[in-house]
């Protein structure tokens, strides 16, 4: 039987720091923004799947009414699955339409907002707030998403964004709190701020920091990692009643697979020389590539291939790297100078001629802003040794839309840089997850459950310190073996057998069917991009996205949220959400913080259920507010701020855990 390992970390402060929560744009003046006065953050990761609600408290400060539009400056694979606020006394919850996400509102005469624009990213969540805030009223916004954590090196990260990137300072009362589940035991949890503590035992960890004034620069970060050994692998699944099942299949190598297990490797970097490279963008090229070819390893081969209206290789064929050929290579790229203009299509094509070796992973680095016509399925038709093409895009005027196609249809990915970021930290993640292949040309096979709709639908490589992600359905639930094979070093073939369960249940795991749709919903994306115009299939692929979207509740660019007002009755979430979300996530704590007593209220569909255990700083069970059945409807406990022998408890930061069913949520109780 698995042990279920557990960590909840703690941090409470008040800071005068950069922060980067949702900000609120006022419509009806120029440069005009509303900052969070209070933030409070929960998040729970159960096996990499992050859940996190954060509720931000907005004051109008602007001496009149405001018309607001809100945004978040969320991670590109995060899912927004909820938004409600809180205004006038009275809660209401945005619905999920076919509509496209509101659009950034400029600034008066129809000019850009550069300054919204950089602080809330690349990927906001953005939506228009119905109704006028008053004046010295308050805008409560409780925004929930989840997501998939990055797999780096070995380490699941978890980021939430708290920093401003310097663009403003604001002040405010902040709360966070973090638990982590794992099937696998937790080797180690470290967070990017101080006087950070853990109380462990056989199968929990609790950590946290007391209340601290503090200045918040950076978004926080958390790192953990997880017990494993050789290629190990996770199932996730879910089967909703009365449908198929979906799953999501987590395969990584040991950390410290031995170097004679991974694969030799043929480099090939192909750098953009030509005019629209000139300055800064060249130089970070050359930075990228010098720091590739000085972390080869010793039984890696390369060669360079610089490129503008015609290619020229550095070597006829690739070499070893050994130091004598790294330092001449060095050299050679340092002296590279711009010319003429771009031919990406002869470039890759002579990259592609020169592999003929079928036991190594032949690898492209392709180093350009991709500013050029290229046929990508040329490309694709020409790559007949299966080499996979790697792209680091350069610039702030990169298109990333071929650069992304090249990778994909080459078994590779893309990864960016603007001009103003630091290459050595971004190339060095860039290349280390493609440093070291295990196993290339993967299939997986299923028995005996029937599975369908598999994404991604052309598996990649597994390198060690990565993540093989797969999202798939299942027909029925119930034992079964996973097979999983590929061609590993001197192109022998290897397999692995994995004994895994698909549930039955619906309870469990219930964010799996949104990771499947998020898989879906992206490649489909990718399907539409390539078509290249509003075809019947482009149509088609559309209505799916809005169909995948309304049903699982996913902003898409052809679904967003709708603000109902305050009017209108408020809206619904959807149906995947509609009784997880009434019945674990709506819980609130008045007045908090308190000097003597508390009121937690929620609200049950149906009775349940409920067990509300508070714990101190340090993880230790303080009392227990109720362990029984509470009835369909709106519920009170109270908690005396006393612990289990009746005595009052100390001032100081409390965690109130509240069990329904088989869902739990944690909240942050602050006594005073």
């Amino acid at each position: 039987m698995k042990t279920i390992y557990s960590i909840i970390l703690v941090f409470a402060f008040t800071t005068t720091a950069l922060l980067a929560d949702g900000v609120c744009k006022v419509l009806n003046a120029t440069n005009t923004y509303l900052y969070p006065q209070s933030v409070l953050v929960q998040t729970d990761i159960n096996n990499q799947i992050a859940t996190t609600v954060s509720t931000q408290v907005f004051l109008n400060t602007t001496g009149k009414r405001a018309v607001l539009q809100y945004a978040f400056p969320l991670n590109a694979s995060a899912v927004v699955t909820q938004i409600r606020f809180k205004q006038a006394g009275t809660w209401r919850t945005a619905t999920l339409e076919g509509k496209a996400q509101d659009t950034i509102k400029g600034n008066s005469g129809g000019a850009q907002d550069v300054f919204f624009t950089n602080i809330i990213g690349n990927t906001p969540f953005v939506l228009t707030v119905k109704d006028t805030l008053s004046v010295t009223d308050t805008l409560i916004a409780e925004l929930t998403y989840i997501e998939l954590l990055p797999y780096e090196n070995a380490e699941m990260i978890y980021e939430y964004p708290f920093s401003y990137k310097g663009y403003v300072t604001a002040q405010a009362t902040l709360g966070f709190t973090c638990s982590i589940t794992s099937q696998k035991g937790i080797n180690a949890v470290t967070g990017n701020l101080s006087k950070l503590t853990f109380t462990t035992t056989q199968n929990s960890s609790r950590g946290g920091v007391e209340l601290l004034k503090s200045a918040m620069t950076t978004n926080i970060v958390i790192h953990y990692a997880v017990s494993q050994t050789d290629l190990g692998a996770t199932l996730l699944s879910s089967k909703p009643a009365g449908e198929d099942g979906y799953f999501t299949l987590l395969i990584e190598p040991d950390p410290k697979t031995q170097s004679d297990k991974i694969l030799k490797k043929v480099f090939t970097f192909i750098i953009d020389v030509s005019g629209s490279m000139d300055g800064v963008k060249l130089q970070q090229a050359k930075e990228a590539a010098i720091y590739c070819i000085q972390h080869l390893n010793a039984a890696d081969e390369f060669n360079i291939i610089p490129f503008s209206d015609m290619p020229m290789r550095y070597k006829q064929t690739p070499v070893s790297a050994t130091s004598t050929e790294i330092a001449l290579a060095v050299s050679y790229i340092q002296s590279l100078t711009v010319r003429g203009g771009t031919n990406i299509q002869d470039a890759l094509t002579n990259g592609l001629s020169q592999y003929i070796n079928q036991e190594t992973s032949n690898i492209i680095i392709f180093l350009t802003d991709g500013i050029a016509d290229v046929k990508t399925d040329v490309v694709k038709a020409q790559n007949k040794q299966n080499v996979r093409i790697f792209v680091f895009g350069i610039g702030n005027d990169v298109n990333k839309q071929l650069l992304t196609d090249i990778a994909l249809g080459n078994n590779g990915f893309a990864d960016f840089i603007t001009q103003t970021e630091n290459t050595g930290s971004k190339i060095s993640g860039f290349f280390n997850k493609i440093k070291n292949p295990l196993l290339q040309n993967i299939a997986i096979a299923f028995a005996p459950t029937e599975v369908f709709e598999i994404y991604p639908q052309q598996l990649p490589d597994i390198f060690v310190g990565e993540q093989l992600v797969v999202c798939g359905r299942y027909k029925t639930a119930g034992n079964a073996t996973v097979t999983l094979t590929g061609k590993g070093t001197e192109g022998k073939d290897v397999t692995y057998n994995y004994n895994v369960t698909f549930t039955g249940d619906s309870l469990v795991n219930r964010f799996v069917p949104k990771v499947w749709a998020k898989k879906k919903i992206d490649v489909l994306l990718v399907l539409m991009t390539r078509e290249g115009g509003q075809t019947n299939r482009w149509k088609e692929w559309k209505e799916e996205v809005i169909r995948l979207g309304l049903k699982y509740g996913i902003v898409t660019p052809f679904t967003n949220f709708s603000d109902p007002g305050n009017n209108s009755g408020g809206g619904t979430v959807s149906d995947v959400e509609e009784k997880i979300k009434n019945e674990q996530l709506n819980v609130q704590a008045y007045p908090n913080p308190f000097t003597t007593t508390t009121a937690l209220s929620l609200s049950l569909q149906t009775t349940q259920h409920v067990v509300i255990k508070i714990y101190d700083e340090l993880g230790n069970l303080v009392c227990i507010v109720i362990d029984g059945t509470l009835q369909q409807g709106n519920n009170t406990i109270e908690w005396n701020g006393t612990d289990l022998r009746g005595a009052p408890v100390a001032n100081g930061i409390y965690f109130a855990e509240i069990t329904i069913g088989n869902h739990t949520r944690r909240s942050v109780l602050v006594k005073q």
